[in-house]
């Protein structure tokens, strides 16, 4: 959206699915626990890519959609999972976070890796060669 000068419409998005994610969370965790904040995070972010998609141009085209947000959503089933099993095994609630933050950042970068997942490789491939040149 910011390369076809839609910077408003993506400004728009990103402040309509971080409200969207505050108000479910507030309302949402103490009901259910924090395992709910992923599932909150996925409808926020799914509605600020609605809000996105109604204003995309026809000469922008998005290519390989499916292909697209494949790695993101196995991802973040993933960390779904790893909340719920982190919970039933750990009973301290910053522990629980802590632990969860991890495991999921670790598993999360490891499925965009696995599932070459453009976007993550592009920002790994300079690091990877410092790391080669040494």
């Amino acid at each position: 959206m910011l390369p076809a000068g839609r910077d408003k419409v993506c400004l728009t998005a990103c402040v309509v699915s971080a409200v969207i994610n505050i108000v479910l969370n507030f309302i949402l965790i103490p009901r259910f626990g924090m395992n709910v904040a992923a599932i909150t995070t996925a409808v926020a972010e799914l509605v600020g890519v609605v809000i996105s998609v109604r204003y995309i141009d026809k000469n922008i085209r998005i290519e390989g959609f499916v292909d697209m947000i494949k790695a993101p959503l196995v991802g973040t089933m993933e960390i779904v999972v790893i909340g719920l099993i982190v919970s039933h095994l750990i009973h301290s609630y910053f522990t629980v976070a802590l632990v969860t933050i991890m495991l999921s950042g670790i598993s999360y970068l490891a499925t965009m890796i696995l599932m070459k997942y453009e976007f993550v490789l592009s920002f790994l491939k300079p690091v990877l060669e410092r790391i080669k040149r040494r």
